[in-house]
């Protein structure tokens, strides 16, 4: 955003250009510290340059960005739930590996079974922007969802399977943890998505 000398944004889904100099803008607490956020407003919307696109430009912005942070969110519950197997392989309790009881093979195995499905649907909601179907935004709406929910369980259940370990800053998963919280309200939102799924 430093860098950036102008910004595009949409007002009753058309775009608009307009000069960083002539926002206010500020800077948002974030949870996952990597990642910046800013709040901006138009002292006057006549400042900004109305830009001619396609009549639905709109919605495939929010359709790719919809399918990008579903992607993302696919991904961190994939890294969350790696280092929850792994830590659970080294740890050991009553001189077995904590991998081996059945309770926490059953709960990685519930993130694994969210990861399979979302995986799908972030494909499809993917190939279906390139293929420029349809049915693109309830796909997207769908992926986002999923994601949301996958990356929710994988989170919950890798902390369990670090135990106390996992809130610790010694150990990375809570940097995806983080990122995850972040993701979830970005391009959609659960309400927001669900509002889409009413909608469509």
């Amino acid at each position: 955003m430093e860098d950036s000398k102008q910004l595009i944004f949409f007002q009753d889904q058309n775009p608009y250009l307009i000069d960083i100099e002539k926002l206010k803008i500020r800077s948002l607490e974030s949870n996952d510290p990597s990642r910046s956020i800013y709040d901006f407003e138009a002292n006057n919307l006549d400042d900004a340059t109305k830009l001619e696109s396609e009549k639905n430009l709109y919605e495939q912005v929010q359709n790719y960005g919809m399918v990008m942070s579903s992607a993302l969110l696919l991904g961190l519950s994939k890294r969350i739930i790696d280092s929850a197997k792994l830590y659970t392989c080294d740890r050991e309790q009553f001189g077995k590996p904590i991998g081996s009881f059945q309770a926490v093979k059953h709960m990685l195995a519930d993130v694994a079974i969210e990861i399979e499905f979302t995986n799908a649907l972030v494909y499809r909601a993917a190939s279906s922007i390139q293929k420029n179907c349809s049915n693109a935004t309830l796909h997207a709406a769908q992926a986002k969802f999923q994601s949301i929910k996958a990356c929710e369980i994988a989170s919950k259940n890798g902390l369990q399977a670090h135990g106390a370990m996992g809130y610790t800053w010694e150990m990375d998963l809570h940097i995806f943890v983080r990122k995850g919280w972040s993701y979830k309200g970005i391009w959609g939102s659960r309400p927001f998505v669900e509002n889409l799924y009413l909608i469509i």
